[in-house]
């Protein structure tokens, strides 16, 4: 049961990784907001 549950967690932790990357992408390219995207990665 422990395995399933830090599957659970990894899997989480990985796609809201993504979408962070997304989001700081997003924020770069299409509104040109600099100082807040580098904040989400720092």
């Amino acid at each position: 049961m422990q395995i399933m549950a830090e599957n659970i967690i990894k899997t989480k932790s990985f796609n809201f990784a993504l979408r962070i990357v997304k989001l700081q992408q997003f924020l770069i390219f299409d509104k040109k907001e600099f100082v807040l995207s580098k904040l989400l990665c720092s």
